[in-house]
């Protein structure tokens, strides 16, 4: 997204947009409670944060401070078998930049080879001169920040006057609270001052439609952004139009296809494969091969499929799959049951996978998400549901072990700064196979910090794992990986 002068409609509200390169503070999304007190208290001792967490709570409200788009590189090799890598990456990052119009600096990241990066620019927009405003949920306020527009689903409550054209505030209810269609009369100091609920301010931009049909159609872009927090190209088109050369996705997911270092011909599983971006990335460096994808939930099954079809990647075969029973077998007589990889041939069935089976496996677990960056509210996750999501991990991780073949690779990843599913399920992967699995060392540690000493006591095993820490890392979400290498008995 960039910035974009108002129309002349409403030339008289006009606000001045600055570009600084200090840090400031005075920015509301960044005096709000982030979590329950109990989960930050955890989080505090675990991390050893001697601010009382402040500087975690300010890094994870703040988006990266630069876009990654992952190069789809097997695709620019079919069309110049010739070409090496450097120039695929050339080629890549000049033709994105004409994408974008030129009006961003694509460069290749320094570490990550198929990475190109986008800058994200921290703006400080005004309301000072505004009257009206908009309230979205924390959903979309969450895409505001991340470089999206505003569409009328997200849109909870104006102001009394709001009119199509005119230039607005956008005020995000941080617990979306707010009754849908409500007419504020406050003014915008008021709705901030904590009166009125958790509010805050996120940018202004430009009202497309009239205040019926935001209400009424719900669907379109009801707010072009204008002035935001942080200017950044938006990346919602470019897998969907661009899908043969590019992906959008954050640099710790592409650090972890890595580290599986997927080879031809390899045996590959993806545990929860589902949206697909570690999957085709993994089918993009193994060029070759099977790449076993799984998801619990037919209908996420379903569009990798379509995933497989959009990009060609035959490797590929998406099946229906409860990873906390990956290995169960049931009646060979139920034809709804397909007992080996081998014989994968339709989502709709319930698989099962053989044991030692795999030469390689990527368990991206689901997770509690306390690594997302850009987010304002995580307080409906409780320090109970962070030891329960943990144990459900733990059932995802015993099954990996039982279908990866001796010698083989596992790598564990979330998108959390849990410790608990984190070091913690290392330490109890570690214990429960004991001699049978070996933590090694994982490469790729330029954006990445050691494991938690509070945790892992080793400093030898705590330098294998890489820990993605927003607060020192602010090019990453809060992120974690382990690698890990099945024993020769």
């Amino acid at each position: 997204m960039t910035t974009i002068t108002p129309s002349s409609s409403c030339s008289e509200q006009q606000t001045s947009v600055q570009e600084m390169n200090h840090d400031e503070e005075d920015l509301h999304h960044f005096k709000i409670d982030l979590f329950q007190p109990e989960v930050q208290e955890y989080l505090v001792q675990a991390m050893d944060l001697k601010d009382g967490g402040e500087s975690l709570k300010k890094a994870l409200q703040t988006p990266p401070n630069i876009s990654t788009v992952r190069v789809n590189t097997l695709h620019f090799r079919k069309m110049d078998e010739n070409k090496s890598h450097d120039e695929i990456m050339e080629q890549a990052r000049m033709k994105l930049s004409e994408i974008l119009e030129n009006k961003y600096e694509v460069k290749r990241d320094e570490h990550v080879p198929d990475c190109l990066t986008i800058p994200v620019t921290k703006l400080f927009p005004s309301f000072e001169n505004i009257r009206e405003f908009i309230v979205v949920d924390r959903l979309c306020g969450q895409a505001v920040l991340r470089g999206s527009h505003v569409f009328s689903p997200g849109v909870l409550a104006t102001s009394k006057n709001i009119r199509q054209n005119s230039l607005v505030a956008i005020l995000c209810d941080v617990q979306s609270q707010t009754i849908k269609g409500f007419k504020f009369e406050k003014s915008i100091s008021d709705m901030l001052s904590g009166s009125e609920g958790n509010f805050i301010y996120i940018g202004n931009g430009v009202i497309q439609m009239d205040r019926a049909s935001i209400f009424q159609t719900r669907k379109g872009v009801a707010l072009e952004v204008t002035q935001p927090l942080y200017e950044t190209c938006s990346l919602n088109n470019l897998s969907q139009k661009y899908y043969h050369e590019f992906f959008a996705q954050n640099i710790c997911s592409m650090v972890v296809s890595h580290l599986l270092e997927p080879q031809k011909g390899d045996k590959i599983l993806d545990m929860c494969a589902a949206p697909g971006g570690k999957t085709t990335h993994i089918a993009n460096l193994m060029q070759d091969g099977e790449l076993i994808c799984c998801d619990r939930q037919k209908s996420k099954v379903d569009k990798l499929v379509t995933l497989r079809e959009k990009l060609g990647y035959h490797m590929m075969k998406p099946i229906v799959l409860d990873g906390t029973k990956a290995t169960r077998r049931l009646d060979v007589q139920n034809e709804q049951t397909a007992l080996v990889a081998k014989e994968v041939t339709t989502t709709n069935a319930t698989h099962f996978l053989e044991e030692e089976y795999f030469d390689k496996v990527l368990l991206d677990a689901p997770c509690s998400g306390l690594g997302l960056k850009g987010s304002l509210s995580f307080k409906e996750i409780s320090l109970d549901s962070l030891r329960q999501t943990a144990e459900y991990q733990r059932k995802l991780l015993s099954q990996a072990f039982k279908v990866l073949k001796p010698g083989g690779v596992l790598v564990y990843s979330t998108c959390t700064i849990n410790p608990m599913e984190n070091e913690e399920n290392v330490l109890w992967f570690l214990n429960q196979f004991q001699s049978k699995i070996e933590l090694v060392e994982a490469n790729l540690k330029a954006y990445a910090s050691e494991g938690l000493p509070s945790i892992i006591k080793d400093s030898s095993l705590r330098s294998r794992v890489l820990r993605f820490d927003p607060i020192h890392t602010p090019q990453t979400i809060g992120f974690f990986a382990a690698k890990f290498i099945k024993k020769m008995l």
